[in-house]
């Protein structure tokens, strides 16, 4: 006798593509269902025969570490290399000037801000416009140390851009899972081991899109992928 434990790993493909592989996950959970219709008739409506339709089988990853690549799949994104991200820094004013470390970009819009003040200090920050492109801004303020937030473009950052219309990818898992021995005539308990592997691989498999990052002061974010098959399950016994 063998028992199935633990959590899987799942290896996510985008046809030809490997696109993930979760080995940190924390649950890995399939459900398998199927809609029935009694049909019953004559005195007492007794039972003559049941229809079986609607079959289907979900999956559900939920990863302890954060994936973008998730968050991208749900949405029918692709992951990009480069964008923009917020840079905080501190400068040094001299001649009533700031040299900034990066060429500001707009937050939204056109307008490029500059948003500055005077470091340690608990005065709101003041939105300074910048034009031409360049890295020099005119501040209205004494020379010393000043705390500056700007937008400015970052090559090694990822992103991935979500339409408000988005389609979820249909991808290709494979879930493989431990199997140990158990209790039986010949095999103790107390002697379990390890014992194969069963693995699952679902040909088609359709996100549903639904995604939640949930951040508290007290907790870890984990990030989830959920599903539905598309096509048939095929199951492997995998022994040593």
């Amino acid at each position: 006798m063998k028992f199935l434990a633990g959590v899987g790993v799942a290896q996510l493909f985008e046809g030809d593509k490997l696109v993930a592989t979760a080995n940190a996950l924390i649950d890995s959970s399939i459900s398998i269902s199927v809609s029935t219709e009694d049909l019953r008739a004559g005195l007492g409506a007794k039972l003559l025969g049941r229809y079986m339709h609607s079959s289907g089988m979900t999956l559900k990853l939920t990863d302890a570490m954060f994936n973008l690549e998730y968050l991208a799949m749900n949405t029918g994104s692709d992951v990009e290399i480069g964008g923009d991200a917020m840079v905080n820094e501190q400068v040094t004013a001299t001649g009533g000037k700031i040299t900034l470390t990066n060429a500001p970009v707009p937050f939204f819009g056109n307008k490029v801000n500059v948003y500055v003040k005077p470091a340690g200090s608990n005065l709101p920050y003041t939105a300074y416009t910048v034009t031409g492109g360049g890295k020099e801004v005119s501040i209205a303020g004494e020379d010393g140390d000043y705390c500056v937030r700007y937008m400015a473009n970052n090559a090694a950052a990822t992103k991935i851009l979500i339409n408000s219309n988005f389609i979820p990818k249909t991808l290709s898992v494979i879930l493989t899972a431990n199997l140990y021995n158990g209790g039986s005539c010949d095999v103790s308990m107390d002697n379990a081991s390890l014992a194969g592997s069963l693995q699952i691989k679902i040909f088609r498999f359709q996100l549903n899109g639904n995604q939640e990052l949930s951040m508290t002061a007290t907790g870890v974010s984990n990030t989830s992928i959920e599903g539905t098959a598309r096509d048939d399950l095929f199951l492997y016994n995998l022994l040593k």
